[in-house]
């Protein structure tokens, strides 16, 4: 799991370079490693499965933008992250379903990301 830092930090180059082939290759090694231990380690495989969301949104694939989402908003869940990373998942996953043009399930995570936020930090 050493290795994971840098990984992710050159995949972050690429995508900010938009090498996206080289990105690609370099967020496929790392996740090769976290994807297994993810449960144990979700700190280092969230790293990665956000810069593949990065890439996702780079290449207009949308719905495999939500389905990352998707699985940090779960890996949150499973590892009983704090409210406000929930509230942070949930509100990723809205921002990528409005992207994707499902507006009501968009509306549905934004609000439940809304509910959390408050929970946690009181109404503005």
């Amino acid at each position: 799991l050493r290795t994971v830092g840098p990984l992710a930090r050159i995949a972050a180059v690429h995508l900010q370079a938009h090498r996206l082939d080289s990105a690609r290759a370099v967020l496929d090694a790392g996740l090769a490693i976290t994807r297994p231990r993810a449960d144990a380690h979700p700190g280092r495989h969230l790293a990665l499965v956000g810069l593949e969301g990065w890439y996702y949104a780079e290449t207009g694939d949308h719905a495999a933008s939500v389905r990352v989402a998707r699985e940090i908003l779960a890996l949150h869940h499973r590892t009983g992250a704090p409210q406000a990373d929930l509230a942070l998942a949930e509100r990723i996953l809205g921002n990528q379903l409005y992207h994707a043009g499902e507006f009501a399930g968009a509306t549905d995570a934004l609000a439940r990301a809304l509910a959390r936020y408050r929970r946690v930090f009181g109404p503005d």
